[in-house]
C-alpha cells in the first residue's frame, strides 16, 4: 500500500527532526566549547591541546564521528534482524526519538565549574550517546524509505521531500544567533541563557518531528520482506557484494570528500582568493541554500526523464569544473563578486543532485536486492551509505589542514592563496575519482530487477 501525499509529508518530518537536533551538536559544538569564545560562553572544557594540535573539544568530535560510523552499521544490521508487531523500524524510532532530542540540549549544560575535568567527562559521554542514538534513529528511519516507497517514483518523491526537510531544518538551525539576539534585546537575558533557550526550543520541535513518522506509518502499510538471521559480517559482505551499490558508495564518499574540502575553507576562499569581506561568504552560502531549494522540484522531473545515473554524472562534471575554476579564483578579468556568484551556482547545481537523489538510489538498490533474495537488508544499505557520507567528511577534515600545513601555511593564521588553491585541486581530484567510480553503477540493470513481478 502506497502512502498518501499527506502521510509522505508527515514521514519527511522525521528528517527535519534529525537534522535540527543534530545541528546544535554537529555545527555549534565547537563554537560553544572551543577556546576563544569567552565573549559569549564560559570555557567549560579544559583548555590547551594535545601534541600541539588537538583540543579536548576536537577530540570529542573526532571520537563521536568514529562512533557514529560504527553504530550506523550496527543499527542497520540490528533493525534488519528485528521482527515485531510494529514492523522492523518503528520500534527504533519510538525508542530513540525522545532521548535523542533531550540529549541534544543537555550536552550544553555541563555540571562542573568552567575548565573542570568533570565537564570533559560529562560532555564526552553525552556526545557519544547522542551520535550513537542518532544512528539508531536515522538509519532505521531512512531504511523505511525502501519499505514505504512502493516504486522508484515513490522513493524519488520521498527522497526529494527529505531534501526539503534537510534544507529547512538547516535554515532554522542557522538562525540560532538571530534568535539569540532577539531574546537578548527583548528580555535582557545573557547570551548563554538565550543560546540554551533556543537549543531547548530546537529540542522540543525535534522531538515532535521525530515521533511524527510513527503516526504516518502503519504496520499494514509496510513492505518489509523477511527479517535476516545472518551475522553482522555476513550481512555486510552480502551488501558489499552488490557491485552496483559498491560502486555507488565509493562515488558518494569521493563526492562528500570533494564538497567538504570546499566547505571547510569556504570563508577563506571568499576572503583570501576573491578578496571579498567575510559577509560576502554568508551571501554566497545563502545563494547555495536557495539555489538548492529551487532545483529540487526540477531535479525530480529530470531524474524521471533521464535517470539518476545521468544526472549524477552531470553533477560530478559540474563539481569538477567548479573546483577547477575555483582554484584560479581571483585571476579572472570578471569582478570578484561575479566570480563568486558563478562559482556558487555551479557548486549548488552539483550539491542539489547529491542531496535529492542518493536516498532514492540507495532505496532502489535495497529493494532490488530484496526482490532477488527475499531478504530486506535496507538497514545495512543505509548504514553503509551513512558511513560513506560521514567518511568523506572526515577524510576532508583530515586532508584540508594537512594540505594547508604541508604547503607552508599555519592553521593559526590566515591560509596563503597557494595553500587554498591546492585544497581545491585536491577536491577536484576526489570529484574525478567519484565520477569514475559511478561508472560501476548500472541503473538499467537495477531497474530491470525492480520491474519484474514480485515472486
Amino acid at each position: 500500500m502506497s502512502l498518501s501525499f499527506g502521510k509522505k509529508l508527515v514521514y519527511a518530518l522525521g528528517q527535519f527532526g534529525c537534522v535540527l537536533c543534530a545541528y546544535g551538536v554537529g555545527k555549534l559544538f565547537l563554537r560553544f566549547f572551543a577556546p576563544g569564545n569567552a565573549d559569549l560562553f564560559p570555557a567549560y572544557l579544559p583548555q590547551g591541546s594535545f601534541f600541539g594540535m588537538f583540543t579536548i573539544a576536537g577530540l570529542i568530535v573526532a571520537l563521536s564521528s568514529l562512533a557514529y560510523i560504527f553504530s550506523s552499521l550496527v543499527s542497520g544490521w540490528v533493525s534488519d534482524k528485528t521482527c515485531t508487531l510494529q514492523g522492523r523500524r518503528i520500534p527504533f524510532l519510538l525508542s530513540f526519538a525522545i532521548p535523542l532530542s533531550l540529549v541534544s540540549a543537555f550536552i550544553f549544560y555541563p555540571p562542573g565549574v568552567p575548565g573542570s575535568t568533570i565537564n570533559a567527562v560529562y560532555v564526552s559521554i553525552l556526545t557519544l550517546f547522542f551520535f550513537v542514538s542518532l544512528s539508531f534513529y536515522a538509519v532505521p528511519y531512512l531504511a523505511l524509505l525502501a519499505e514505504v516507497g512502493q516504486s522508484p517514483r515513490d522513493r524519488l518523491q520521498l527522497s526529494v521531500m527529505l531534501a526539503f526537510s534537510t534544507a529547512f531544518a538547516t535554515l532554522l538551525g542557522n538562525r540560532i544567533y538571530t534568535l539569540m539576539d532577539i531574546l537578548v534585546a527583548s528580555t535582557g537575558m545573557s547570551a548563554l541563557t538565550a543560546f540554551r533557550f533556543v537549543i531547548f526550543f530546537f529540542s522540543a520541535v525535534s522531538c515532535a518531528c521525530l515521533l511524527a513518522p510513527v503516526l504516518a506509518i502503519s504496520r499494514d502499510g509496510l513492505s518489509d520482506g523477511e527479517a535476516i538471521t545472518e551475522s553482522f559480517t555476513t550481512a555486510l559482505s552480502a551488501v558489499l557484494g552488490d557491485k552496483n551499490f559498491r560502486s555507488y558508495v565509493w562515488a558518494e564518499l569521493f563526492f562528500r570528500c570533494a564538497f567538504a574540502t570546499l566547505m571547510t575553507g569556504f570563508s577563506a576562499h571568499i576572503t583570501v582568493l576573491l578578496g571579498l569581506p567575510k559577509r560576502a561568504s554568508d551571501l554566497f552560502l545563502l545563494l547555495l541554500f536557495f539555489s538548492n531549494l529551487a532545483l529540487y522540484v526540477p531535479l525530480f522531473y529530470f531524474v524521471r526523464r533521464y535517470g539518476k545515473r545521468k544526472i549524477l554524472f552531470i553533477a560530478f562534471i559540474l563539481l569538477v569544473l567548479a573546483l577547477s575554476a575555483g582554484s584560479f579564483a581571483g585571476k579572472y578579468p570578471a569582478g570578484a563578486l561575479v566570480q563568486g556568484l558563478i562559482l556558487s551556482i555551479l557548486f549548488s547545481l552539483s550539491y542539489a543532485a547529491f542531496t535529492a537523489i542518493p536516498l532514492a538510489l540507495v532505496a532502489d538498490l535495497s529493494a532490488a536486492n530484496e526482490r532477488k533474495t527475499g531478504l530486506s537488508r535496507a538497514g545495512v544499505y543505509f548504514g553503509l551509505h551513512a558511513c560513506a557520507v560521514k567518511g568523506g567528511e572526515i577524510l576532508a577534515g583530515l586532508l584540508f589542514p594537512l594540505i594547508i600545513v604541508a604547503s607552508g601555511s599555519s592553521l593559526l593564521d590566515t591560509p596563503r592563496r597557494f595553500s587554498l588553491r591546492l585544497t581545491l585541486v585536491l577536491g577536484g581530484i576526489s570529484a574525478i575519482l567519484g565520477f569514475l567510480a559511478l561508472f560501476g553503477y548500472r541503473e538499467k540493470e537495477v531497474m530491470s530487477v525492480l520491474e519484474r513481478p514480485a515472486q
